[in-house]
């Protein structure tokens, strides 16, 4: 969902290798500068995950959407977003669209009108 910066990745896969993980995608990750890394992550990034046995979802797939949904989720938990945070990015990335962010993005628009709402009845009140 272009959540993270690409010197974001670079900087996980330094911490990947400090932890133990170890693969040759993830050591390419880890030598990139943050110069190269705008350029280079995103050709080394899709192999990294199956060297690691995890799993790798395409940019723009309903699966990876749906991972982001539940990543970003886990952050509300987490105390890391609001709510409020999480139905905008999620309405702002998504949209209607995804059947499992349907509800949040709803959530937002009755969110976006209630405040215009409010911000007309503010203004028409004399003072």
């Amino acid at each position: 969902m272009g959540e993270i910066p690409a010197a974001d990745v670079v900087t996980g896969a330094c911490d990947a290798l400090v932890a133990g993980l170890d693969s040759p995608a993830l050591r390419m990750l880890a030598a990139c500068t943050r110069t190269e890394a705008d350029y280079d992550v995103p050709d080394i990034l899709p192999p990294a995950p199956d060297e690691l046995g995890l799993t790798f979802h395409p940019a723009g797939s309903v699966a990876g959407q749906e991972a982001a949904v539940r990543a970003l989720a886990a952050r509300v938990l987490a105390g890391e977003l609001t709510p409020r945070e999480l139905v905008f990015r999620i309405h702002q990335r998504l949209g209607h669209e995804l059947p499992l962010a349907e509800g949040l993005a709803n959530l937002d628009d009755e969110s976006t009108s209630s405040n215009t709402a409010a911000g007309r009845r503010r203004r028409s009140t004399p003072t």
